[in-house]
């Protein structure tokens, strides 16, 4: 991960982190969620307990639309992992991401 900034060039994660720019803020990603039919209930109660995770909407073949909040790519990461490793889930897709680093845009850099 790198952060263009204008008239400095790239900075590398670590060039971020060493002069205290915070490459963190929202990101969010959709994944759909299939199930068995009748193991949705269940499913849907062990996803709720991941952090970050929520699911607006369940349909009665299986398929659970789950949202996943965090505040760093790495979290998502680790969320979707969890969530692809629960049993009782057949498949697990990303389906959309969106990520939003303007807070680091925001912080004065001296290269």
């Amino acid at each position: 991960m790198s952060l263009e900034l204008p008239g400095a060039g790239h900075l590398s994660a670590k060039a971020c982190h060493q002069r205290g720019i915070n490459l963190s803020g929202l990101h969010i990603s959709g994944v759909l969620v299939h199930a068995r039919p009748e193991h949705v209930s269940q499913l849907q109660e062990r996803l709720k307990a991941v952090p970050g995770v929520e699911i607006p909407a369940t349909t009665p073949q299986g398929r659970l639309i789950t949202v996943i909040e965090g505040r760093s790519d790495a979290e998502l990461a680790d969320a979707f992992h969890h969530i692809q490793n629960t049993s009782g889930v057949l498949s697990a897709s990303l389906v959309f991401h969106y990520s939003d680093k303007s807070s680091a845009l925001d912080q004065e850099v001296t290269p």
